[in-house]
Formats: C-alpha cells, sequence, structure tokens
C-alpha cells in the first residue's frame, strides 16, 4: 500500500471516528479496534477522501500515459531510483492516487529495458 494510501486511509479512519460516534472518547476503544476489518470500509473511506481532495486512481489507461512520460527522461538518466522519483512527483503534481510500489517498480524496469533495446 502506498504513503499517499495509507495517508488516506489513516485520515478516513479520524473521520469515521469523529463523525460515526456520539461521544468519540466513549466509544473508541469499543470502535477503534473494529474498524477495517470490513475491508469495504477502507475503499469506501479512500474513495470519499480521494473525491474530496480531487485525487483519481491510478489505472491502465494512466499508467500508460506515464509509461510515456517517463521514457525521454529514461533516455537521459539510467538511475532507477531517479526515474521512481520523477513518477513519484509526476504522481503529485497529477493528483493521482500513487499504486503500491511493486506496480511502480514494474513500470520503472520496463521503461528501462525499452529504452536499452531503443539505443542497440
Amino acid at each position: 500500500m502506498g504513503i499517499l494510501t495509507t495517508s488516506i486511509l489513516i485520515f478516513g479512519q479520524k473521520l469515521h471516528k469523529i463523525f460515526s460516534c456520539k461521544s468519540p472518547v466513549e466509544e473508541m476503544p469499543h470502535n477503534f479496534y473494529q474498524y477495517g476489518s470490513r475491508i469495504q470500509t477502507k475503499s469506501d473511506h479512500a474513495t470519499i477522501i480521494e473525491q474530496y481532495l480531487g485525487f483519481k486512481r491510478s489505472n491502465l489507461q494512466e499508467q500508460t500515459k506515464l509509461t510515456l512520460w517517463l521514457l525521454p527522461k529514461a533516455m537521459e538518466h539510467d538511475r532507477p531510483t531517479l526515474l521512481l522519483r520523477f513518477i513519484l512527483a509526476k504522481l503529485k503534481s497529477d493528483r493521482i492516487t500513487r499504486p503500491t510500489l511493486y506496480t511502480l517498480e514494474r513500470l520503472v524496469g520496463a521503461v528501462r529495458e525499452r529504452v536499452k533495446t531503443y539505443i542497440k
């Protein structure tokens, strides 16, 4: 799970506690540990918070755009960590929820392989 996604979920948890409890202080020990046991609750709240903050979920179309955007940068820079930083900055500026790190690593690896075959 990405840092932004985790932050959104934590924020959602806090909002849920505040708005769903009659008295958050009295009911927190009981409800706090049960929150998130229902997976749908997490994704529902993440969606609500993403919409509120103006973010959108990463999908295959967004990843394809990101790949095309990263290709010229990969031709200039060979360091995968730098390419990953570029991707993270782009996702943040475009207000796209970060996919998993595994997905981003695969994307960087695929772009680097494409650049290597292009250069040869």
